[in-house]
């Protein structure tokens, strides 16, 4: 599994490198909308609740050690982004697509979400705070936003995704698929 250094190093690979407040946020809504998309982690690395917003401590100390605080985060590598798989890099890229325009400001802003808030607890807003954010909290926050907002990212295909191109079925073996089975899917959705 990838660590936050390397989605850091792969939004600088397709950016050509941004400020460090839009780098944490970018690596925030990817792990959300992973999360989102498949149910899993993107990274294992915690975030944290800053007073900026997410953010990752294990990117924030790498970049740190390659004193890369100011300025464009492309002065030093910060991972390596051959650890993703390719789907990985297809969320990623999906994200950066989606936010990139967005100014840093913009990107921190949206990143108070419920999940940011739930780490913080009664906290002000403009108080330090390290408490670690919860995945579940992320996962939910992305997902809700998947199924009411209108403007997302689009989701790239899963590479395990049961979809009939997937298969290599023609259509008329796709039809004969789904007419199988479509008793059994109408009775699913109504429960």
């Amino acid at each position: 599994m990838a660590r936050t250094n390397d989605i850091g190093q792969y939004v600088n690979e397709l950016t050509g490198g941004v400020d460090n407040l839009k780098l944490m946020k970018l690596c925030y809504f990817a792990q959300g909308w992973h999360l989102a998309w498949s149910g899993r982690p993107l990274f294992t690395d915690e975030l944290q609740a800053w007073k900026h917003g997410p953010v990752s401590r294990a990117l924030w100390d790498k970049l740190v050690a390659t004193k890369s605080l100011h300025g464009s985060t492309l002065a030093q590598p910060l991972g390596n982004s051959s650890n993703l798989s390719d789907y990985e890099r297809e969320v990623v890229a999906a994200v950066v697509e989606f936010y990139a325009g967005q100014n840093s400001w913009t990107l921190r802003n949206w990143s108070h979400d419920a999940a940011w808030l739930a780490a913080r607890g009664d906290l002000p807003e403009d108080a330090s705070c390290s408490n670690a954010m919860s995945v579940t909290d992320i996962r939910n926050v992305f997902s809700d936003k998947a199924r009411t907002d209108s403007a997302v990212p689009s989701a790239p295909l899963r590479p395990d995704s049961l979809d009939a191109l997937s298969w290599g079925l023609d259509p008329e073996a796709e039809a004969e698929l789904e007419a199988d089975w479509a008793e059994t899917f109408l009775r699913l959705a109504d429960r």
